[in-house]
């Protein structure tokens, strides 16, 4: 039997890579992407031009040929795309089984056996509360991850598609019925639902879960001082959920910003966890991460705002996991 793929840190992703041509051609490309080391990450951080690395990852990944990939927001699917720049590829694009158009792709985790384990999409619309359902029963979705709220700063960014409460705890959307069966506030600002989902012309009963973060300002990151517990738990909670066969669905308004850091994050926290559980030497791409997010889903991670924070966020858990390893082998000598 052959050894498992190591996680992915550098190098193309899984299918078409057309910036990895790019990333061939100059080194300073090469040189963003190289993995930092686990144990050297906080300087190697202090001494990153954030900036310029989002510069060069817009300009690799927002090419010509990137899209002429794209969906054509078309007199016919326009007024399901929620913003006419966001558009699926139509080589990852989600499929439904109605062969009707759905703002979806699907995006590779880090590990072996994690193709295709996210569908990323931009919240649902009116137009599109029944289709985004359809998404989830077909394609088999154990666990749905929202970074927005219905509406913020005024302005609608997502439609209701899930009972409120527990007062109105029951949906009715076109065959389907979704009913809350729990609704608890995990961690400050992050709310975990299981929802019941039903069709009518089914026998099939399907549980899905709900994790549901409120702190993440759009176009924008959380603050690492207050909300760390929280991502630390969301994260955990995607990896518990990350079952072979199953999708986790991510969204928030457009399916790029806040959609990309978490899946980004997630991608990095496991490829870390695996490395080091294989005494490898563990390394760490914020740059390669997010460009192959980018080749799956346009604009995943959409500010300079959020690459910084991805980084932060990793040097975060990245001190944490160093302090509690000397914690403990401080208190084996001591046995």
């Amino acid at each position: 039997m052959d050894p498992p793929t190591p996680p992915s840190v550098e190098g193309p992703a899984r299918n078409r890579d057309l910036s990895y041509v790019y990333l061939q051609k100059f080194d300073a490309l090469q040189e963003a992407e190289k993995g930092i080391p686990m144990t050297q990450f906080y300087p190697y951080m202090k001494i990153r031009d954030m900036e310029l690395e989002f510069r060069l990852l817009k300009k690799i990944t927002e090419t010509k040929d990137h899209a002429q990939l794209l969906c054509e927001n078309s007199p016919e699917t326009m007024s399901e795309n929620r913003y006419p720049d966001v558009l699926p590829y139509r080589d990852t694009i989600v499929r439904l089984t109605s062969g009707s158009y759905i703002n979806a792709d699907f995006v590779d985790g880090s590990m072996n056996e994690t193709e295709n384990l996210f569908i990323v999409t931009q919240g649902p619309m009116g137009t599109t509360k029944v289709k985004f359902w359809d998404m989830i029963w077909e394609c088999d979705v154990s666990l749905i991850v929202m970074g927005c709220q219905m509406f913020e700063a005024g302005q609608e960014k997502c439609e209701q598609y899930f009972p409120a409460d527990a007062v109105d705890n029951s949906l009715k959307l076109g065959p389907y019925t979704i009913q809350l069966l729990k609704l608890r506030e995990k961690k400050p600002g992050l709310f975990l639902r299981r929802l019941k989902v039903t069709h009518d012309d089914s026998d099939r009963e399907v549980t899905v879960d709900h994790l549901h973060a409120t702190r993440w300002p759009d176009q924008g990151s959380p603050d690492l001082d207050t909300d760390t517990d929280s991502l630390n738990y969301l994260i955990y909670y995607m990896e518990k959920r990350t079952v072979p066969g199953q999708k986790i669905l991510v969204h928030c308004s457009a399916g790029c910003g806040r959609s990309g850091a978490i899946v980004g994050l997630y991608c990095m926290v496991t490829a870390l966890e695996s490395l080091i559980k294989d005494e490898s030497s563990p390394r760490v791409s914020v740059f390669g991460t997010v460009r192959r997010l980018r080749e799956q889903r346009w604009g995943l991670v959409q500010t300079k705002e959020q690459y910084a924070f991805m980084y932060r966020y990793m040097e975060s858990w990245i001190t944490n996991y160093l302090s509690r390893r000397a914690y403990e082998e401080d208190e084996f000598t001591e046995l």
